[in-house]
C-alpha cells in the first residue's frame, strides 16, 4: 500500500505488508514525518491509498459504506473538535438519542467524570466555541467520552496528548486505555512512556514499518525502538554539572 501526497517527490507511506492483531493497542512512534498520521488517516479514510489496500476484518475499507464505516471507527486527534453547547450534548454528537444515564456511562468509562463534576453545572456546563472555557486536558476527555458512547471497534489516536504537560497527561491516557479496552486501537504516540503501555509497537521511518513487537522485545533487538528509547531518557547531570551548580 502506497500514498503519496500531490506534489511530493516521494511516497509518504510504503508498506509492503502488515497486519494490526485485532483486540490489541498498538502504538505507532517514529520521528517527524515518519509517517505516522497519515497511516491513521488512511485507515479512517479521509485519504486514500495510491495502490493497494487496506483491510478491516478481511474486506477492503473502500468496499464499506462510508457513515458505516465511521461508526465502527473512532478517532480523538490532537485537538478534539468541540462545538457550542453543554457537555452531554458533545459527548452525545455520535449518538443523538442516548440517554443521560448512556452518557454518563461513557463519561465513566473514560474516567472523565470527576473532571466534569467539577465543572459549573457539570454535564450541563455551557461550552464556548471549540471548546474556548475548557482546558486541554478537558476538551480530550469529552472527545473520549464521545467516542465510549458510539462504541466502535477500532480506535484512532492521533497524538491525542501532545498538547498536554506530563502531569496533565496522566488523566487523559488512563482515559485512552480505559476506551481502548478490549477494542482495536491505533496510538500516535509521541511519548514513548505511552508506547510501552500499549501491547504492541509499530515503528515507523520514511514511511515504512521498521518493527514490530512488545515494548520488551524491541528493547531486547537494540534496534530503532531502542535507539529511539534510549534517546528519550532523561540524562543524568554530569558530575562537573552537578558540582558547578549548572
Amino acid at each position: 500500500m502506497t500514498f503519496r501526497y500531490e506534489g511530493a517527490a516521494e511516497d509518504t507511506i510504503d508498506i509492503a505488508d502488515l497486519t494490526l492483531e485485532a483486540g490489541l493497542s498498538v502504538a505507532v512512534v517514529g520521528a517527524t514525518g515518519a509517517g505516522k498520521s497519515t497511516l491513521v488517516k488512511l485507515l479512517a479514510r479521509f485519504y486514500r491509498p495510491a495502490s493497494g489496500t487496506i483491510r478491516l476484518d478481511g474486506v477492503d475499507i473502500g468496499h464499506y459504506d462510508l457513515a458505516g464505516y465511521r461508526q465502527r471507527i473512532g478517532i480523538v486527534p490532537q485537538e478534539a473538535h468541540l462545538f457550542e453547547g453543554d457537555i452531554a450534548e458533545n459527548i452525545r454528537y455520535g449518538r443523538p438519542d442516548a440517554s443521560d444515564a448512556e452518557v454518563t456511562a461513557a463519561a465513566r468509562a473514560v474516567g472523565a467524570t470527576a473532571a466534569i463534576a467539577r465543572l459549573p453545572g457539570g454535564f450541563r456546563h455551557a461550552v464556548r466555541q471549540a471548546g474556548g472555557n475548557l482546558s486541554a486536558s478537558e476538551r480530550q476527555l469529552v472527545a473520549l467520552a464521545r467516542v465510549a458512547l458510539v462504541e466502535p471497534d477500532v480506535l484512532l489516536l492521533d497524538e491525542a496528548t501532545a498538547m498536554l504537560d506530563s502531569g496533565t497527561e496522566a488523566a487523559v491516557l488512563d482515559g485512552m486505555f480505559r476506551a481502548a479496552r478490549d477494542k482495536t486501537a491505533l496510538l500516535v504516540a509521541h511519548r514513548l512512556t505511552t508506547a510501552a503501555r500499549c501491547d504492541r509497537v509499530l515503528v515507523m521511518d520514511a514511511g515504512k514499518p521498521v518493527e514490530y513487537g512488545t515494548h520488551d522485545e524491541l528493547l531486547a533487538r537494540q534496534g530503532a525502538y531502542a535507539r529511539l528509547w534510549e534517546s528519550a531518557r532523561p540524562q543524568a547531570p554530569s558530575r562537573q554539572e552537578v558540582g558547578s551548580g549548572v
